[in-house]
């Protein structure tokens, strides 16, 4: 029964997780060891909502991972149908080449996809954002009739020096505090001074 000791991987990868010992007593269907394949990874990123309609399947990404050097070039396969609830995001997954095997499982990767998109955004200072118990980022609102401010929930987008895009909760033209937020609630009187 010497041949039924020996384990063979059903493709070449590389191994990722041992789960037993040397001497260590297993029966059938227990697994031993947890093997990839990483000659092809996919790559996950979200995109905001306001951007989902420049991005499409077989579209080509920029990819870049610290550890790995110069810009790796992937497409589109996957893209999320539901937007996740505290973001207002997509899921996109794309496919990339790995020839050295040099990316693995859990690093991280900056994703640059090219639009056709010269529409404005909406971007407030970086210190209006405000991040609550569950993350979820909020913005508070001044109400020029009744002079008072409310909280808004939006979702933030890229960053550019000090400010902050804003995808998904504000309006244009609308009034933003950006001091001495931190002690106001959702309806705090507020006095509006003109500049």
């Amino acid at each position: 029964k010497l041949s039924e000791t020996k384990l063979y991987s059903p493709f070449s990868g590389v191994l990722l997780k041992k789960l037993c010992e040397t001497g260590e007593i297993t029966g059938t269907g227990i697994p031993l060891f947890v093997i990839s394949d990483i000659s092809k990874v996919k790559v996950s990123a979200f995109i905001p909502e306001n951007e989902l309609h420049n991005i499409k399947i077989g579209q080509e990404a920029l990819i870049r991972v610290p550890s790995v050097e110069g810009a790796m070039t992937g497409r589109i396969t996957e893209i999320g149908s539901a937007a996740d609830i505290a973001s207002r995001s997509f899921s996109v997954r794309m496919d990339l080449d790995n020839p050295g095997l040099l990316i693995r499982p859990g690093m991280i990767a900056e994703i640059t996809l090219s639009t056709d998109n010269g529409e404005e955004l909406i971007a407030v200072p970086a210190q209006a954002v405000m991040h609550d118990y569950s993350n979820l980022s909020y913005v508070y609102v001044a109400d020029t009739v009744n002079n008072k401010a409310f909280r808004r929930n939006i979702s933030p987008g890229r960053i550019f020096d000090d400010l902050v895009e804003i995808t998904a909760g504000l309006n244009a033209n609308e009034l933003v505090v950006t001091a001495g937020q931190q002690k106001l609630i959702d309806g705090s009187p507020v006095i509006i001074a003109k500049q």
